[in-house]
């Protein structure tokens, strides 16, 4: 896990890193979110002074004192924190409403549900609500946040999807596996890229060496060296014939 800073008005104010979080075998998996993602609704941002970590908002004010030892993004108006040995969740005005006494570290918020990390050698990964309680035990090597209801999990390297009770959906059966958009996801097989629907059924073949997405109803795909885009009936509406390509 890497970080950056950026110094302005005497506070230092983080930036994170994000590699895709299921390629890593992160402090936690998804954890990880950059400046220019989307903000919390209450615009507060990390920063730290005289090596403790507060939050400023878009005006520079500090809203919550600089207090902890580590401190991280807003998400659905909550944050990780670390003071000491305490670690928690507070929320926009400071205040502790989580303690985390049975994992060691949480990340962001999403659909009412956070990814969390156990300690220890082996570290296991599942997900807590907005009340601290564990609502999917820690068991997977890799989590990716929530979206649509299901959650990317990685089992053994293999990777599949369960529902927000914990429930597998999808078997852990492909190299890499990625959110839903448009009804599909894009997975890897075999280090090609291809398309499952919601039952796990591959509906584009994994034949090319780079895709992406759906979005609107075309997905971009790399077809030898060069890019163009395919429809979700996998056939090509636009041809390859750039060198790259947008979502």
């Amino acid at each position: 896990m890497m970080n950056d800073e950026l110094k302005s008005n005497g506070f230092s104010f983080r930036v994170h890193r994000s590699a895709f979080l299921l390629s890593l075998c992160l402090c936690v998996s998804v954890l990880i979110t950059s400046m220019a993602q989307k903000k919390d609704a209450n615009n507060l941002f990390p920063v730290r002074q005289d090596s403790k970590w507060g939050y400023v908002n878009k005006a520079g004010e500090v809203v919550i004192k600089p207090q902890f030892d580590d401190a991280w993004d807003f998400s659905e108006g909550l944050a990780y924190v670390r003071a000491g040995n305490r670690r928690g969740i507070i929320d926009v005005s400071g205040k502790w409403v989580v303690d985390l006494q049975q994992v060691d570290f949480a990340g962001r918020f999403s659909e009412g549900l956070a990814p969390v990390q156990t300690g220890g050698l082996n570290p296991r990964r599942g997900f807590i609500d907005k009340a601290g309680k564990i609502v999917i035990a820690p068991q997977f090597d890799a989590v990716e946040n929530f979206e649509n209801g299901m959650a990317v999990v990685m089992i053994d390297r293999k990777y599949g999807y369960v529902d927000k009770t914990g429930r597998t959906i999808i078997k852990p059966q492909f190299d890499k596996a990625y959110p839903f958009y448009d009804g599909l996801a894009l997975v890897i097989i075999n280090n090609k890229h291809g398309f499952i629907d919601k039952k796990g059924k591959v509906v584009i073949a994994a034949e090319y060496n780079n895709a992406y997405h759906f979005s609107e109803g075309l997905a971009n795909v790399k077809i030898g060296l060069k890019y163009g885009y395919i429809g979700k009936n996998g056939k090509v509406a636009i041809k390859p014939q750039f060198d790259f390509t947008g979502t």
